[in-house]
């Protein structure tokens, strides 16, 4: 993996955080059900994991310019940072307006988790409006990638696919946290385990469902045929983000179908199930990291649908081409 593949794959992967540390109190585990001294803990916790996704996702999307700079003017890493190229870029191609529009978002989202994270224990709707920024922010890195080449029906499908992917990987760490509490023995957590691994299958189910048909939705537009998915680069990828996919159905049914009853039973069983949960859970954010590695990869890559559309189609999906 190039430096800018891991660029950009450190920018999903700290968005999806973003979204998972926003969604979880939401659709996971509602604070609200959540006693004290267990309530403080997880919403500090879940305040500083928001924060530095936040600056990380934005010191990624900074780094993201200077090589579409550089592949949009044909030029080098010092000259295409040049204030002149950076402005044209800026000002005259469509990702110049969504990197900017993105680091609006990303820095209007840093301010406002700076100031509602002392007010953490007491948040409430202040979670729905930041995740409301943060799906805005999600959203908008359509508009950088190849789903605008396509029809607007891919670039609603390229969007549900990354909310969901966002939402389902996002919440493990959330869930880890919980976990890791429930597997030393503190007793408390262990009711908190249950709840938290029961909301976060029935939130899962529904993830699933909508990466499976936009997945295929954007396999088939972005690939274009089942030859050209084992004959190229860019289809190989995809079939090992399939293969990585599959690993991950199959961690998830084992959670939701033999461990997560066993967090219900006698205390020496709990114990047991909620570190192999913790293990299972730590092997899908392995998993998931290792996908959003391999669409930092197929972000700089031409899809094999595209390759009809002639030379110019690469720079076309990241914007209109460089004034001569």
């Amino acid at each position: 993996m190039d430096l800018i593949a891991l660029v950009r794959a450190l920018h999903l992967g700290a968005v999806a955080v973003l979204i998972g540390g926003l969604a979880f109190p939401l659709l996971v585990l509602p604070l609200r059900r959540v006693p004290q001294p267990q309530h403080a803990a997880l919403s500090d916790w879940l305040a500083r994991l928001r924060l530095y996704a936040t600056w990380v996702a934005l010191a990624t999307w900074l780094a993201w310019l200077a090589p579409v700079a550089m592949a949009m003017s044909g030029l080098g890493m010092a000259q295409a940072l040049r204030p002149g190229v950076l402005e044209l870029v800026l000002a005259q191609t469509r990702f110049g307006h969504v990197w900017l529009v993105r680091c609006a978002l990303l820095l209007l989202l840093a301010g406002w988790l700076a100031w509602t994270r002392p007010r953490a224990a007491r948040a409430s709707g202040r979670d729905a409006i930041g995740l409301a920024l943060a799906a805005a922010l999600l959203v908008s890195q359509v508009f950088a990638g190849h789903a605008t080449a396509a029809p607007a029906s891919h670039v609603v499908a390229d969007a549900l696919h990354l909310a969901a992917a966002a939402v389902w990987i996002g919440c493990l760490p959330p869930l880890l946290f919980v976990l890791a509490r429930a597997r030393a023995g503190a007793a408390p957590w262990d009711a908190l385990a249950l709840a938290a691994a029961r909301g976060f299958t029935g939130m899962g189910v529904l993830a699933v469902a909508v990466l499976a048909v936009s997945g295929f939705l954007n396999g088939r537009m972005m690939v274009g045929s089942l030859q050209a998915l084992v004959d190229t680069g860019y289809g190989r990828l995809i079939l090992a983000k399939i293969v990585l996919f599959a690993v991950l159905l199959a961690l998830a049914a084992n959670n939701r179908l033999r461990l997560t009853p066993l967090l219900a039973s006698d205390p020496a069983h709990r114990l047991v199930a909620a570190r192999r949960l913790w293990r299972t859970v730590a092997a899908e954010l392995v998993l998931g990291a290792a996908i959003f590695g391999i669409v930092g990869v197929l972000a700089g890559s031409e899809p094999p649908a595209h390759r009809d559309d002639g030379p110019g189609a690469m720079q076309d999906h990241m914007g209109a081409r460089m004034p001569e």
